[in-house]
Order: structure tokens, then C-alpha cells, then sequence
């Protein structure tokens, strides 16, 4: 019997999303200790308090690989939850032949 609080499997239905939300809570954390570091004057910026591009397009490029990895996750999610739908549907449907 499976175990609610268990993540599950790679290749089971969920193991996508579950991925997702580990790389989202990464994230998360970075973004906490990049705070964390403004506020004790851990990090400087230039004076006029622009970032430079390529640090700016970086960070883009990444938050658009997590955005496409969130997005792949969910329409893998939707994809499971559908062919669960059908098989609950066909049991159904065999049980009433029955």
C-alpha cells in the first residue's frame, strides 16, 4: 500500500510535479539567502543599482528553463490524471456489465 506522505517514483504519476516543487523550493531558498545577503551589505551592486545584462539575462534564461520544467510537470500531471480518469470510467463500465 502506498504511503500518502511518499513521493513518488520516477515514472509514476506525480514524480514530475513532485520534481517541480523540489526545484521550485530550491529556488525559493536561493532567493532567501540572496535577501538575507542584501540586507547585512553581503553583495554589491554597481552605484546606479542596475545589474549588469548578462547577469540579468542569465537569471532570465534560468527562470525560463523552471518556468518550461513547472509547465512539463503540470501538463504531465494533467496527462496521469486523465488516463486514471478513463481507467476509473472503464472499471465502472465493466462493473455495470457485470
Amino acid at each position: 500500500m502506498d504511503n500518502p506522505l511518499t513521493p513518488p517514483q520516477a515514472g509514476q504519476p506525480g514524480s514530475m510535479l513532485t520534481g517541480a516543487v523540489e526545484r521550485l523550493d530550491k529556488a525559493l531558498l536561493a532567493v532567501e539567502h540572496r535577501l538575507s545577503m542584501l540586507q547585512h551589505g553581503d553583495v554589491s551592486f554597481p552605484a546606479d543599482g542596475v545589474l549588469p545584462d548578462a547577469m540579468l539575462s542569465k537569471e532570465l534564461e534560468e527562470t525560463k528553463a523552471r518556468e518550461k520544467a513547472v509547465t512539463d510537470a503540470a501538463n504531465g500531471a494533467f496527462e496521469a490524471l486523465g488516463e486514471a480518469a478513463a481507467s476509473i470510467r472503464k472499471i465502472l463500465k465493466d462493473g455495470e456489465a457485470a
